[in-house]
């Protein structure tokens, strides 16, 4: 589901809320979770990004580590279903196919009841929607300002913009007596890409909604290749299948410092990609966050996007962001009105190439 799409948060707002107050009404009495509480079926729904997922796989091994015993069912939609199935201790992956409602709602109500059901989205009101339709004991989800969407769950947890969103996932697991703070942890299987050792990774294409507005400028990225050029890095450059031809032409405009591996590889290949990788040089997006939970060091580029908010979990990672200038707007990532300047030009190649070069120093 598109963060920044108009008409459905149009959608969202006319008919989601009233219809998610109605179902609401149907779960006034709010169940309490008993100190014995030891559920046998979880249920989580989390049909955001591939960040946002990353960032969610730390409070499912909490999860486990409390209740070994238990199931854990994910539901998600296509955008994250690969790296959901990367997340250790799922027993099973249900993709939802999020722009047929009736459909999904089918696929929730044939599962059999969960004892305890958990929504991750902290603003559509389709995840609460969904949520209502589950079979669960115990509901659990975010209270968002503004959102009107709380009322299907048993616990309302303030969702809140002034920490990172790994602390909102983490406060959702406070009523089940959870209090560790585990890390992304994701599980990779074995692969050798056979790519000659040592690299440097740039990902210079961020996804979602304005994603242009979160892009370093093109001749940033040549400028900062040719400082590189003679570091003795190979340096290559990584992207989706829709990234292939913009990144064929970053490498042709580089006379031969950039490679491009765009589309050669799927999720699972490119953390190990990334976990073998010197370096990675990428701006705020889900690639960044996939670094992050493989150890990997970190140059990252936040222009509109929040540090505080959505920042790499990483003692490993430098961030850089415009200083003294109205950026770091981004809360929910759709919230581009609030844009006075374009962030991400105010971000310079000396810097970056400084950032870099400590990293690299330190290996």
């Amino acid at each position: 589901m598109e963060k920044g799409n108009a008409n459905l948060h149009l959608l969202d707002r006319y008919f989601g809320i009233p219809l998610v107050v109605f179902l609401g009404l149907f779960r006034i009495i709010k169940r309490k979770i008993k100190p014995e509480f030891k559920p046998k079926r979880i249920a989580i729904l989390n049909i955001s990004s591939i960040g946002d997922n990353i960032l969610m796989s730390g409070q499912i091994a909490d999860l486990k580590n409390k209740f070994p015993d238990a199931e854990i069912h994910i539901f998600c939609g296509d955008t994250n279903f690969g790296i959901v199935k990367l997340i250790p201790d799922v027993l099973a992956v249900i993709k939802l196919p999020l722009t047929n409602v009736k459909e999904s709602i089918r696929l929730i109500r044939s599962q059999p009841e969960f004892d305890l059901m958990i929504d991750f989205g902290p603003w559509p009101r389709l995840n609460s929607l969904y949520a209502a339709f589950f079979k669960a004991k115990i509901k659990i989800g975010f209270k968002s300002k503004g959102q009107w969407r709380h009322y299907v769950y048993d616990y309302a947890i303030l969702h809140s913009s002034q920490k990172h969103e790994i602390d909102n996932f983490r406060a959702l697991l406070e009523p089940l007596d959870i209090q560790t703070r585990l890390m992304p942890l994701l599980k990779v299987p074995e692969f050798s890409s056979g790519l000659k050792l040592p690299y440097v990774i740039f990902h210079p294409w961020p996804g979602g909604y304005k994603s242009f507005m979160k892009e370093w400028p093109k001749n940033n990225w040549l400028d900062l290749a040719e400082k590189m050029s003679n570091i003795g890095y190979e340096i290559l450059i990584t992207g989706s299948k829709d990234d292939v031809n913009a990144s064929k032409r970053l490498a042709d405009e580089s006379y031969g410092i950039l490679h491009s591996i765009a589309g050669k590889y799927n999720l699972a290949e490119t953390c190990s990609i990334l976990k073998d990788a010197s370096l990675l040089v990428s701006v705020n997006t889900g690639i960044m966050h996939l670094g992050a939970a493989m150890g990997t060091k970190i140059v990252a580029l936040n222009g509109p996007t929040s540090v505080k908010r959505w920042g790499a979990i990483s003692d490993k990672a430098i961030s850089l962001s415009p200083q003294g200038h109205e950026c770091g707007y981004l809360n929910y990532g759709f919230e581009y009105h609030l844009s006075r300047v374009n962030c991400m030009e105010l971000i310079t190649v000396k810097e970056v190439f400084s950032a870099v070069e400590k990293q690299l120093m330190s290996l």
